[in-house]
Order: structure tokens, then C-alpha cells, then sequence
């Protein structure tokens, strides 16, 4: 039987699929220094080197440009929904308390029921919204990305030939982990696994 193809083009879906693609181009690049048997390539050339230092940054921002855009949706689509839900919750609370509506109309039990429902999504989507931080992660998704463009820059205008390429990689490489250790401090509370 064959699936549904309405199934894959599922928001849900489709971040699962982009995060994949994000990882395996990381993954791509990072291998690109290993040969057929898993040892180290030594890259003799300058011009090589300069290449893979840059190619390592042109990954990392990719990753960090496509992590801002859905932390923006997702914080966008949560402040959208709380909007909604706050105002509907206003308006029929004030509804429920008006005789507009009569004391045996049907209406005046969906109100009594919606009311507290609504309010109760409400609450769950702003837990979540608190949770996650979307909108401080697309912020600094953002600002990595932007503070790595910088860094590329100086490289690409740098001669291949007074790139110190390990000193490079080890510059990024604690850039990013000094950014994923405040992603866990913010999500979190600590980056460092609990002491035992």
C-alpha cells in the first residue's frame, strides 16, 4: 500500500527532513578531511587549506541560518496563536457574563465550555512558547550566523598563504561551543551534565 503523500508536506515533517539535510551537510564537510580508509588528510597546499576553513564556516552559518528561520517561525506562529487565543478568550468570558445570549440557548454552553478550553490551550502554548525560546534562540541563531559572516570575511580576504588554518578551526570550533553551552544555560539552566 502506498503512503499518503499529504503526510509529507507536514510542517513537522518537513523540519525533521531540513534538520537532516542541515546534519548531513555538516557531517559532509567534516569528512571531507578523511580519506577512503578514515585517516586524516594532511592538506600540504595553502590553497587547500584556505578552502576548508572556509567551506567549514560556509556550513556553520548554513546551519545557524536555517536554525534562525524556524525558531522566527515558530516564534511568530506561538505569538500569532496566543493573540488569538487571548482575545477569544476575552470575548467570550465577556459574552458568558451578558444576558445577550439567553439561559437556554445552546450557545451559552459551547461559551461556558469554549471559555475554559481556550483558556487552558492558552496557558499549554504559552508554557511551550517559554519553554523552547524561540524567540531568543532565532536571536542568537541570528547573531551567530552574523558574527561568523564577519569571521569568513577576514579569512576570504585573507592570503592563503598567512592563513594559520589549525588556529582557525580551533577558533570556530570554540565559537560554536561557547554558542551551544549558552543554548543549554538559556534552555536549560547549565550546559554541563548533572554531578552525580
Amino acid at each position: 500500500m502506498r503512503a499518503s503523500s499529504t503526510s509529507f508536506s507536514q510542517p513537522w515533517f518537513r523540519t525533521i527532513r531540513r534538520d537532516t539535510r542541515l546534519q548531513r551537510q555538516s557531517r559532509s564537510t567534516s569528512e571531507a578531511t578523511l580519506n577512503v580508509t578514515g585517516e586524516p588528510v594532511v592538506l600540504e597546499d595553502h590553497v587547500q587549506r584556505h578552502k576548508f576553513v572556509l567551506e567549514r564556516y560556509r556550513s556553520t552559518m548554513r546551519y545557524y541560518w536555517g536554525s534562525s528561520n524556524h525558531n522566527k517561525r515558530a516564534f511568530k506562529w506561538t505569538r500569532l496563536a496566543t493573540i488569538v487565543l487571548g482575545s477569544a478568550v476575552t470575548l467570550l468570558a465577556s459574552m458568558s457574563s451578558t444576558e445577550l445570549i439567553g439561559a437556554d440557548s445552546a450557545w451559552r454552553t459551547v461559551i461556558a465550555v469554549g471559555t475554559p478550553v481556550f483558556a487552558a490551550v492558552l496557558t499549554i502554548l504559552g508554557a511551550i512558547a517559554q519553554t523552547f525560546q524561540w524567540e531568543a534562540a532565532w536571536r542568537e541563531s541570528v547573531m551567530t550566523a552574523e558574527r561568523l559572516q564577519k569571521e569568513a570575511d577576514r579569512i576570504l580576504v585573507t592570503k592563503p598563504s598567512d592563513l594559520d588554518a589549525r588556529a582557525e578551526l580551533d577558533r570556530l570550533n570554540d565559537f560554536v561551543l561557547h554558542e551551544s553551552e549558552g543554548f543549554f544555560d538559556r534552555v536549560l539552566g547549565r550546559s554541563k551534565p548533572p554531578v552525580e
